[in-house]
């Protein structure tokens, strides 16, 4: 899918998403493999989020283990 806005004043929207009702909804989904390289999305330009999710959750790892000694470790030169 390729889509264009143009104009000279004003707001203009290529594409845009809207989901709700499910129990997990994509306003926007992408999905790129089989290539060299493979990009799900690209933006070529400022990017503007009102929210962001970053997978970096503990439900989402294996194997966390408490640091020991932590503040000798960061004081070390």
């Amino acid at each position: 899918m390729l889509a264009n806005a143009f104009g000279l004043a004003g707001t203009r929207t290529a594409v845009s998403g809207y989901a709700y009702g499910g129990t997990t909804n994509y306003g926007v989904y992408g999905n790129a493999y089989g290539g060299t390289t493979n990009y799900a999305g690209y933006f070529n330009g400022n990017l503007f989020a009102t929210t962001i999710y970053q997978g970096s959750d503990r439900k989402l790892k294996t194997d966390i283990n408490p640091l020991q000694n932590s503040l000798q470790q960061l004081m070390k030169n």
